[in-house]
C-alpha cells in the first residue's frame, strides 16, 4: 500500500487495505555486510511515525517496519492480516514506541524478530487473534537474537484463539510468546481466556531465553498461565 524507503516520515489518517502483500512497510534496503537496524549501518531508516491507521486485510503484514529506528506507531487498528498485524524486525536499538494499539483477528497481533533495545510496547489491545503477541529471535532476519529491554507494560492480551483469523502457521491460543528473546521486561499486562497458554518463554531456532522479567500481570482463565 504505502512503502517508505527515507527518513523523517509521518502517515497520519490513513486505511491500508486489500493489499496483496503489506499495507505500510518502512524499511531500509538490504545490505550484508553492514545490514539496517543499527546506528551505524547507512541504510537504516530513521525517525518514522504511524498514527491513526487502519490497516485491514492485507497479504501479509498490517504495519511492518523493518531495519527502522526511532519510530512511532500510535492510536492505530490492525485486523484480518495473515502474518502480525503490527511487525518491528530487525533493529538493535529500535528505540521504538507502540502504543494505544488494536490488533484484532490477525494470525499474530503484534511480533518483533531480532529488535530490541530502549523499545516499549504500551497501553495496546491484541485480541481474538491466533497468537497475541511475540517477540522472537530468528535466523532468517540478521541482528539475532533478540537482546536488549523491550518494555511490554499495560497491554491487554485475550482470547487468542479465533479461527476465522486468516494464518501463516499453526500456531494458536497463546496471548504472548517470548521465543528465544532476551532482556525483556513483561509487566502489569492482563492475560485472560488463551485456550493454550497465557504466557510461553521458549528456545527457538536454536536461541535461547534469557533474563527475562515477568511479574506483575494479572492472569485468569488460559489452558496454562505461564
Amino acid at each position: 500500500g504505502i512503502f517508505v524507503a527515507a527518513d523523517d516520515v509521518v502517515l497520519e489518517n490513513l486505511t491500508v487495505r486489500n493489499y496483496t502483500v503489506n499495507g505500510v512497510f518502512v524499511t531500509g534496503n538490504g545490505d550484508p555486510d553492514n545490514p539496517p537496524g543499527t546506528d551505524t549501518a547507512s541504510t537504516t531508516r530513521r525517525h518514522y511515525r504511524m498514527s491513526y491507521l487502519t490497516a485491514h486485510n492485507n497479504g501479509l503484514y498490517g504495519l511492518y517496519a523493518f531495519g527502522a529506528q526511532d519510530g512511532v506507531i500510535e492510536h492505530v487498528y490492525t485486523s484480518a492480516n495473515p502474518d502480525s498485524g503490527i511487525y518491528v524486525g530487525q533493529c538493535n536499538p529500535c528505540r521504538t514506541l507502540v502504543r494505544d494499539a488494536t490488533a484484532e483477528h490477525n494470525s499474530i497481533g503484534f511480533e518483533t524478530t531480532n529488535a530490541g533495545g530502549d523499545s516499549a510496547v504500551i497501553e495496546s489491545n491484541f485480541s481474538h487473534n491466533r497468537i497475541g503477541a511475540t517477540l522472537t529471535s530468528q535466523t532468517a532476519e540478521m541482528l539475532a537474537p533478540q537482546s536488549g529491554v523491550t518494555d511490554f507494560v499495560g497491554n491487554v492480551l485475550a482470547a487468542n484463539q479465533d479461527p476465522d483469523s486468516p494464518q501463516t502457521s499453526g500456531a494458536f491460543g497463546v496471548g504472548l510468546a517470548i521465543a528465544g528473546g532476551n532482556g525483556n521486561r513483561v509487566t502489569r499486562n492482563l492475560i485472560r481466556n488463551n485456550n493454550s497458554a497465557g504466557l510461553v518463554v521458549t528456545d527457538i531456532d536454536g536461541f535461547a531465553p534469557s533474563r527475562n522479567c515477568v511479574e506483575e500481570n494479572q492472569f485468569a482463565a488460559n489452558g496454562i498461565d505461564l
